[in-house]
C-alpha cells in the first residue's frame, strides 16, 4: 500500500508564512490605518450617495429588497476602490 505524504507543517514554515503576510496601510494624520478600512468607508459612503440619488429620482420604490440592494452597492464600491488602488 502506498504511503501518504506527511501532512504536518513545521513551525518554521508557519513562521515564514506569518512573516510574509502584509496588509497595506496608509499614513493618515500620523497613524497607520489598514487600507481595507478606508476602502470600506468609501464603499459605505458610496451606498449612502446611491440611496440619496435613488430617493431624489424616486426610483427607490422600484428597487427590490433594499436590505440586499444597498449593501451590495457598498460591497461593489469597496471592491472597485480596492482593485483600483491595489489591483494588478
Amino acid at each position: 500500500m502506498p504511503r501518504l505524504p506527511d501532512s504536518r507543517v513545521s513551525t518554521g514554515t508557519v513562521r515564514e508564512f506569518l512573516a510574509s503576510m502584509h496588509c497595506p496601510s496608509l499614513d493618515i494624520f500620523g497613524t497607520f490605518f489598514p487600507s481595507w478600512m478606508l476602502c470600506s468607508l468609501i464603499g459605505i459612503a458610496g451606498a449612502v450617495i446611491a440611496f440619496k440619488i435613488c430617493s431624489a429620482l424616486k426610483v427607490d420604490r422600484w428597487i427590490g429588497p433594499k436590505l440586499v440592494f444597498y449593501p451590495s452597492i457598498a460591497i461593489a464600491v469597496t471592491s472597485l476602490t480596492w482593485f483600483g488602488w491595489y489591483g494588478h
